[in-house]
C-alpha cells in the first residue's frame, strides 16, 4: 500500500527556521523565497507562512473561492506559526 503524495501549498518560516528556501521562487514568489533565505540564514524576522503561487493558481480557476485545503486541520502547522516569538528588535520600545 503505498501513501498518496500531498501537496504542500503553505511554507512557514520562523524561529530560525523555514520550510522553503532562497531558490523556490518560481513557487514562493520572491518575498516569500527571500524571507525564507533570510530565516534559514538565521537572520531574526517575524514568523509567518506563504501561500504558494499553486494555491493561488487553484483559486482562481475555482472561481476565486477559498480552497478547503488551506484551513485547519489541512494546514496543521499554522498553529505552530502563531506560537513564534517575534525577535526583540521588533517589538515597540517605550
Amino acid at each position: 500500500m503505498t501513501k498518496k503524495a500531498v501537496k504542500k501549498y503553505v511554507y512557514f518560516f520562523g524561529g530560525g527556521k523555514a520550510d522553503g528556501k532562497g531558490d523556490m521562487k518560481d513557487l514562493l514568489g520572491g518575498k516569500g523565497a527571500g524571507l525564507a533565505e533570510m530565516t534559514n540564514l538565521k537572520i531574526p524576522v517575524p514568523g509567518g507562512f506563504t501561500v504558494t503561487t499553486e494555491a493561488c493558481n487553484e483559486y482562481f480557476m475555482a472561481g476565486k473561492k477559498y480552497p478547503p485545503f488551506l484551513s485547519y486541520p489541512h494546514a496543521p502547522n499554522q498553529k505552530v506559526y502563531m506560537l513564534q516569538p517575534y525577535p526583540s528588535f521588533f517589538l515597540r520600545r517605550g
